[in-house]
């Protein structure tokens, strides 16, 4: 199955070593659907879950995946929202958590739900937001998580931060981000000055974005200096 550019990305960035793989707000199991493949093409023991709140959504899915005859030891349709993912049975395990394509705001708000409620899960968030990706880094860091790994993709005309954290992340987290950039990419420093416009325009607007744009302008400044 052919991916778009980001979901291949993001597709890529899902650890395989994980015993339970959550594709969440799944839409059609295009992502899933690679994982999957994945997972039975290098012969791994996990088992990737289908989550989506939406019964037609995921009706249609499961019928795919029973039609076909995949060996359900490797996935599962869950017809549930994201908060309510059912991970207290799996404490011992470790659990990969793909969210896709929703706000920056709504993926803070789960990925908290979910800290709070398995506090002692060893959980890993990739996260690819489509916007508000500043104030999703703070809340991540207010939650003391920790990155594992971070990328910038654009696709038609649009970038994505994809974002790898967990608790047991070996860097820093920072709100303006660091690994993703390359300062020989032009692609990368036109992003950068977009972001810095947008929030100057919040400005006019009379939002306070003043922190924000110092932050993104001393990153513009020193990325011959990639942060570590």
């Amino acid at each position: 199955m052919k991916l778009s550019k980001r979901l291949t990305a993001i597709a890529d960035h899902v650890n395989l070593a994980y015993p339970h793989i959550w594709d969440c707000c799944c839409d059609h199991g295009y992502l899933g659907r690679v994982i999957l493949d994945k997972v039975l093409e290098q012969e791994k023991p996990a088992k990737v879950h289908f989550v989506d709140c939406v019964a037609n959504i995921t009706a249609p899915l499961l019928s795919q995946l029973q039609q076909q005859g995949i060996d359900s030891r490797y996935w599962q349709v869950h017809c549930i929202d994201v908060a309510d993912l059912p991970l207290q049975p799996l404490i011992n395990q470790r659990h990969c958590v793909v969210l896709a394509g929703v706000g920056g705001e709504l993926t803070l708000q789960l990925v908290t739900a979910l800290l709070e409620q398995f506090p002692d899960h060893d959980i890993e968030f990739l996260l690819c937001p489509v916007h508000h990706q500043y104030a999703l880094r703070q809340g991540l860091i207010a939650l003391d998580l920790k990155l594992v790994a971070e990328q910038l993709i654009d696709e038609n005309g649009r970038f994505y931060e994809i974002l790898v954290v967990s608790k047991q992340g070996q860097h820093r987290l920072y709100e303006v981000g660091s690994l993703m950039w390359q300062h020989t990419e032009s692609r990368h420093l036109a992003y950068l000055q977009a972001k810095i416009k947008h929030y100057q325009r919040l400005g006019l607007g009379g939002q306070s974005s003043t922190g924000i744009i110092t932050a993104y302008q001393n990153l513009l400044a020193n990325l011959d200096s990639p942060l570590k």
